[in-house]
């Protein structure tokens, strides 16, 4: 029972790991973002909706440019991977 106990708190640890960070903006509102590791990457899935500026080493500025859905994935010197939901 105990080993399953700690499995279960396991998997469920990394499924909230594993799931993206969501942002709520309005049309023409900036915001920062901050993520924990060097940023050597970013791809923003609609940049129609969303226009992404690096900022500083870990830092990115997000301007919703309309109201829409764009989703984020950021990427580190070493494979490290943070996703964002913008909507």
């Amino acid at each position: 029972m105990k080993k399953l106990m700690t499995m279960l708190a396991a998997a469920v640890a990394v499924g909230f790991a594993l799931a993206d960070e969501k942002i709520s903006m309005a049309e023409q509102e900036i915001t920062s973002v901050t993520v924990p590791f060097g940023i050597k990457s970013y791809t923003p899935s609609n940049k129609d909706v969303v226009r992404v500026e690096k900022t500083g080493e870990m830092q990115l500025r997000l301007t919703a440019l309309k109201l829409g859905r764009c989703d984020l994935e950021v990427r580190g010197d070493t494979d490290d991977v943070q996703k964002y939901q913008i909507d």
